[in-house]
């Protein structure tokens, strides 16, 4: 911080040359207004530079001057970090933490303090005692007590058990945790494959709008010298126009798949994105063995386990409440008519507490826990052979893009020979400019195809990939 502050004062010359002083003081103050003034100058102008060098640099969510440039890795990091639904465990796992410690507090000493002044009157006879001849009323009287109370659980197999589902619970939390991660990192990946394809599709129909522009022209010059019927014309006018719609209808999918991508890396939509090419890691295939390991260490499966667990904990806890509880108690504090003459007192005991009879709640308690026992157990057996399922699917689904990959390459290979010969044709004069337009056209679709059959192989690897609980995988460049 920079302050300027101006002192007057008089001078020791006294009143007469108080203007003289002023005077021959004046350059040095004029110098030192300028002097501040210029290192102001220097200190915005170093702050500005600053600032401008900082929102020119990328920051660490991927974000530029020109918006979002990301490829598949940088947007899986990106979606574990920022989409909700990790937030949002993340916040579970927070809840299940604190909800533990209260269930642990209970087997903590609890000390409490109280104090407390009375002025007050008190009737004998409310409380049975009855004196001849006196009257009933006592006081008014003051009463003073100041006391710290102290309560130590000794045996509570009820909380011990609350503990144990707490625990339970904060491992169930922390495996769904795991469990969101990989369905963000799979919806992510899967989401930014389909952006990637929207964007080849849109170049595709750019080049079909291009093509039968060009064809147009050239069939409306043959027309006008006489070369070129008007149906042919017409054709070409309409096949123009089919494809400026059909580019439209690729903008359109292109701008939605980006704007889904950026409402799930957590960016407003306006935020400009630029996807990168990046090829996807080979997904190794996994031998039946390795599939059944990695099925049991599946984050769900692993969530549905944990939930188990805390499930029977709190079947216990319901059977624990038969079990007596015991307790410790004691209590220290000055008790007196004011607190200037107080007198020091205290208690200590044991308190044994047995439920005998509570209308049933016990017992439909139990049963409810116990119910809710098999439940989660019914629910780890289905979510087994679900994923199992799922992987054997998305096996199969990897399979079959990997061999319509090599149909597409070889009907690319085909078209490219056609292509050549037909090029040759028309070079010298053999060959028809709609032939070679044809031809055009089919290498174009056959290379749309083969984009398409690219993106499937991609979404069957993350497929896959999910399925196992091995998303970690595409993280690695």
């Amino acid at each position: 911080m920079i302050s300027l502050n101006y002192f007057r004062s008089p001078l020791r010359t006294g009143a007469k040359n108080n203007s003289v002083g002023a005077y021959r003081h004046a350059p040095l103050l004029f110098a030192s207004l300028f002097h501040a003034i210029f290192v102001i100058g220097l200190i915005v102008r170093f702050n500005f530079v600053g600032y401008a060098a900082e929102t020119q640099s990328p920051s660490a969510d991927g974000l530029t001057p020109s918006g979002l440039s990301l490829d598949l890795t940088e947007t899986l990091k990106l979606a574990e970090k920022r989409h909700i639904e990790v937030l949002l465990a993340d916040e579970r796992v927070k809840q299940a933490v604190a909800r533990l410690g209260q269930a642990r507090s209970v087997l903590f000493p609890q000390i409490h303090a109280a104090s407390s002044q009375y002025r007050e009157t008190r009737n004998l006879e409310a409380n049975g005692i009855k004196l001849p001849q006196t009257s009933p009323l006592v006081g008014p009287f003051n009463s003073f007590d100041a006391r710290l109370t102290l309560t130590q659980s000794l045996f509570d197999l009820e909380a011990l058990n609350r503990l144990k589902a707490a625990q339970a619970d904060r491992k169930l939390s922390e495996a769904q945790r795991l469990q969101v991660r990989q369905d963000v990192l799979a919806l992510a990946a899967n989401l930014f494959v389909e952006a990637k394809r929207a964007e080849d599709q849109l170049r595709v129909q750019a080049s079909f709008v291009k093509r039968d522009r060009e064809n147009y022209r050239v069939l409306r010059a043959r027309r006008k010298n006489g070369s070129a019927a008007q149906t042919e014309l017409l054709t070409a006018k309409r096949d123009l126009r089919e494809s400026r719609y059909r580019y439209r209808q690729a903008r359109t999918a292109f701008i939605e798949k980006r704007l889904d991508l950026t409402a799930a890396l957590g960016f407003e939509a306006g935020t400009p994105l630029s996807l990168r090419e990046q090829k996807l890691n080979e997904f190794p295939f996994s031998t039946r063995e390795e599939t059944k390991a990695a099925l049991e260490s599946h984050p769900e499966m692993e969530a549905v386990r944990q939930l188990t667990r805390a499930r029977k904990a709190e079947h216990w806890a319901e059977l624990a409440q038969r079990f007596p509880k015991i307790s410790g108690l004691a209590d220290y504090g000055a008790s007196g008519a004011t607190p200037a003459t107080p007198e020091q007192t205290y208690a200590i005991g044991v308190k044994a507490s047995l439920p005998l009879f509570e209308g049933g709640r016990r017992i439909f308690g139990g049963r409810s826990a116990q119910s809710a026992v098999r439940e989660s157990e019914n629910r780890a057996q289905d979510t087994r052979l679900e994923l199992a399922a799922r992987a054997g699917t998305a096996l199969a689904k990897l399979r079959e893009a990997r061999a319509l990959i090599r149909v597409k390459n070889a009907e690319i290979a085909v078209l490219k020979a056609q292509w050549a010969v037909s090029k040759t044709r028309y070079s010298e004069g053999a060959g028809s400019h709609l032939e070679l337009t044809q031809m055009l056209s089919a290498r174009f679709a056959a290379e749309d195809e083969r984009s398409e059959a690219l993106a499937l192989y991609a979404v069957a690897q993350v497929n896959l990939a999910h399925a196992l609980g091995k998303m970690d995988y595409f993280l690695e460049k």
